[in-house]
């Protein structure tokens, strides 16, 4: 039998000049910016971040019985004990239906309650309760030692930076909601 080397040469150089056109059209495609670069992407980093700081956050506040969402409450009504449920939907980004369990929760461990708005028999108002109150030095202080964590490799004016480039990332949406930043 015998070997054709010229047509094996033939298809082989075929196979590489195909291989490296490949490695070109894909090289410029990334170089264009046509290729999608996850490790760049702001939805991925968001995302990991936001993962990073929610278990944290649920570390130092699991021994005090508290989730991540009653903690944002609670620490709204630090700022303005008494605002009626429509308000923290509001200031939270947060569902009715949603919120609503949260404050049921935080009732049921005695840190909230509700009054009904004298302005509006439809609406509650939620008030801190004194044991409620009573944590917010303390969880104030696990949350910022999380949040020096999150932010241990910024300086200053990073951490600066990156709080305020954050909300203007959120700017559109907190005025669909009407929700002060």
């Amino acid at each position: 039998m015998k070997i054709n080397y010229v047509s094996a040469l033939d298809k082989r150089c075929n196979t590489i000049y195909n291989v490296s056109m490949l490695i070109i059209i894909i090289l410029n495609k990334w170089r264009c910016g046509i290729i999608y670069n996850i490790r760049e992407s702001l939805g991925f980093l968001l995302y990991k971040n936001h993962q990073r700081a929610f278990s944290l956050f649920s570390e130092n506040l699991k021994p005090h019985g508290i989730t991540s969402a009653q903690f944002t409450v609670l620490a709204f009504l630090w700022e303005q004990d008494g605002l009626s449920q429509m308000q923290l939907c509001n200031i939270i980004a947060m569902d009715r239906t949603t919120l609503s369990g949260v404050i049921d929760r935080l009732k049921k461990q005695e840190l909230v309650v509700r009054q009904d708005d004298p302005a509006d028999r439809r609406s509650y108002l939620i008030y801190l309760t004194p044991k409620g109150k009573s944590l917010q030095a303390l969880l104030s202080q696990d949350m910022d030692k999380a949040n020096a964590v999150l932010s241990a490799n910024l300086s200053e004016v990073e951490k600066t930076q990156l709080i305020n480039l954050l909300k203007k990332c959120m700017i559109k949406d907190v005025i669909k909601m009407g929700s002060p930043l």
